[in-house]
């Protein structure tokens, strides 16, 4: 972990990260994805959702995603929000 922020590079890890974070969802009002925008080998779009989570208050979230691609495929995947 550097400076708060963590990169995922094994497709497992990913997608068991993906299925904790979306069990804390209690309710879901709705939520969108831009346009993704590719640079290079990296895919960055911004995603935003209008959520309940677990033990807290209703809320809107906005991030922006950073995907690393190589020979086709999604190999890491870093937020910022």
């Amino acid at each position: 972990m550097q400076g708060g922020r963590v990169t995922l590079n094994d497709l497992e890890v990913i997608i068991a990260k993906g299925q904790q974070f979306h069990s804390m969802i209690e309710e879901m009002f709705g939520s969108y994805t831009n346009e993704p925008k590719v640079f290079g080998n990296y895919i960055f779009m911004e995603m935003g959702m209008d959520v309940k989570m677990e033990g807290m208050d209703r809320m809107n979230m906005v991030e922006m995603g950073r995907y690393e691609v190589k020979d086709g495929k999604i190999i890491a995947e870093e937020f910022y929000y």
